[in-house]
């Protein structure tokens, strides 16, 4: 079975209100129509900035992340929200599975 996860942090200037989070959610409801299983991405607000992330696992596991993203792979999966480069770095080793079948 595959897993969908979201994770949303409210409480910066644009994510004030339900009406922000809805907003947000449609938008990534929208762009989720063109994404394949096995994806995931940061979620922008308004203004740019990152929010949360969203991510689609099927049921094979990820292999183990290499040691310089342990830690961001464990903070990610306890749903922390993770800086820009981060964010980038394991957006990138998540790709370069995929595209080796690696799950």
């Amino acid at each position: 079975m595959s897993t969908f996860t979201l994770h949303i942090e409210l409480g910066n200037d644009a994510m004030q209100t339900p009406a922000d989070v809805a907003r947000v959610l449609h938008r990534l409801a929208d762009g989720l129509a063109n994404v394949e299983f096995g994806g995931g991405g940061r979620i922008p607000d308004v203004n740019g900035n990152t929010i949360g992330r969203w991510a689609v696992d099927e049921d094979s596991p990820l292999p183990e992340p290499p040691a310089h993203l342990a830690d961001a792979w464990q903070r990610f999966q306890a749903g922390e929200m993770l800086d820009e480069t981060d964010t980038r770095k394991l957006d990138e080793w998540r790709a370069d599975c995929a595209a080796a079948d690696g799950y």
